[in-house]
This record gives C-alpha cells, sequence and structure tokens, in this order.
C-alpha cells in the first residue's frame, strides 16, 4: 500500500466512523507507513517513555543529502468552527511546547490533521486523503487570533496544508523528499522554511537514529535499556530525541522510489 492509500483510507475510516480517536489514527498511520515504506522503522513508546512535549511522533527521514527531523502534533478535525477546543490543548501549552522543543533540538514543527475535507494548498492537484500537513508555526498564529472568539474553522486550518502523500511526491514542485534534490522544495513553498532556517537538515545520519538502524525495535527489552539507561554511554544522543507521546519514524529513502508514495 502506497503513503496515499494509506492516507485515502484514512479519510474513508474518518467518513465511515465519526468518532475514531486522534491516538487510533494516529497508531494506524505509524504502522501502515513502517509496513509500506521500505527501510523504515518505527519505534513505539512505552507509557513510561512517553513525554508531553507537544508533539506525537518524530519523523526522521534519511536521504542521500541529508537527514530531515520533523516533529509532529496530530489533531483530529472537527466540523467547521469546532476546532479550538483541540488546538488549545492544555491552555495552549501543547502547542507551545511543540514550537519550543522543535527550536531546542533542531527539528521541524508540523501538525497532521486528520480530515474528512482536503488541505487547500495544493489546489486541487490531489484529492481525497485524510491526513494534511501544515506548519505548526501557522497553526500558532490561528490559535493566537482566536484567544477571544474561541473559533478555528476547519478551512482556515487547512487553507496552506497540503496531504501527506506530498511530502514526497508533490506535483506542484515537482519533487519532494527526493535524496537527489537536496534541500526540498516542498519546504521553502508550504512551510516557510528558508535557507537560514533549515538547521532540522542535518548532514549524515545522526548517531541515535544509525543505533536504530543496526538495531530493529519492538525485538527484545535490551534496546529499550540501551536507549534509556543513563548509564549507557550513548545517553547524551540519545537525549536528542524530542521523545513524543506516541512514539518515532525512521525512514531511510537513499534507495528511493517514487512509485511508493503516489
Amino acid at each position: 500500500m502506497s503513503v496515499s492509500k494509506i492516507s485515502r483510507h484514512i479519510r474513508e475510516w474518518i467518513i465511515d466512523q465519526a468518532n475514531v480517536g486522534e491516538e487510533s489514527i494516529t497508531d494506524y498511520l505509524l504502522w501502515q507507513i513502517k509496513l509500506a515504506v521500505p527501510n523504515t522503522v518505527y519505534k513505539k513508546w512505552t507509557k513510561k517513555q512517553e513525554n508531553a512535549n507537544g508533539a506525537d511522533w518524530d519523523w526522521y527521514i534519511i536521504t542521500n543529502a541529508y537527514t530531515a527531523q520533523l516533529t509532529i502534533q496530530a489533531k483530529r478535525l472537527k466540523s467547521p468552527g469546532k476546532n479550538y477546543t483541540g488546538i488549545n490543548h492544555d491552555s495552549g501549552n501543547q502547542i507551545n511546547n511543540l514550537l519550543q522543543i522543535a527550536a531546542q533540538k533542531n527539528f521541524l514543527p508540523l501538525f497532521a490533521l486528520y480530515s474528512r475535507e482536503d488541505g487547500d494548498a495544493c489546489r486541487g492537484k490531489v484529492t481525497g486523503e485524510g491526513v494534511q500537513i501544515a506548519a505548526a508555526q501557522k497553526v500558532s498564529a490561528l490559535h493566537s487570533a482566536a484567544i477571544t472568539t474561541h473559533k478555528i474553522q476547519t478551512k482556515d486550518l487547512l487553507a496552506d496544508a497540503i496531504p501527506l502523500s506530498c511530502l514526497f511526491n508533490c506535483p506542484s514542485s515537482g519533487s519532494g523528499m527526493n535524496p537527489q534534490t537536496g534541500i526540498p522544495t516542498i519546504f521553502e513553498l508550504y512551510f516557510d522554511v528558508q535557507d537560514n532556517t533549515t538547521k532540522f537538515l542535518v548532514n549524515g545520519i545522526p548517531r541515535h537514529i544509525q543505533f536504530l538502524l543496526s538495531e530493529p525495535p519492538n525485538t527484545s527489552e535490551d534496546t529499550d535499556d540501551l536507549l534509556f539507561s543513563k548509564e549507557d554511554g550513548q545517553q547524551k544522543d540519545i537525549e536528542n530525541f524530542s521523545v513524543s507521546k506516541c512514539g518515532l519514524l525512521i525512514s531511510d529513502l537513499r534507495k528511493y522510489s517514487n512509485d511508493l508514495y503516489k
């Protein structure tokens, strides 16, 4: 199954089951991406490892040119005008923590918006997906503007959002996260990333990510012991995890195929 089909299935799920929960969708999404994208590691955190830092998962995307470090907050969008409560979770501390942690650890903060409606940034070139990706700074600006009205329209949240599959295969930019293209045009087009704000693109592969690639998770308790033991010599690197609520994905795209994401 391609990334696009996974995202479309989630939209069908939302339409069929109006009360499906945000965390259920996230767990399904990450698991399905792991199955669909070769050389992807999915690490589901235990309750002990979860951290209320504002993010649901971290995503390390490895290309021949860089490793992109993304930290993502998921939100299940409600009917028009009823999204303020979700975005204002924990009196706005969730979104503030997301932005602060991302800045401290050089991640790009994004929102994954689960919706039965299309994002508008794509201008209709890709439709029908249930996972739309938006810059966290833009969501934060909408939140700040709605403090008095307590209303955030679904259409406003989706105005600058793009379908999940466009991260990898964008018809507007002609690329996506193709390892041959260097700094992806997709970030500049939709997420306000400029040359001086690309610290989330790091050279090579961080050592703690190399460790997880060489030691498949969920196969033994020893992996968790090595990752989170403070006596272990790798602890300094492991602290670079933002340690999100649900877990992390590592997608190694150095052997890249556009067909996986259509």
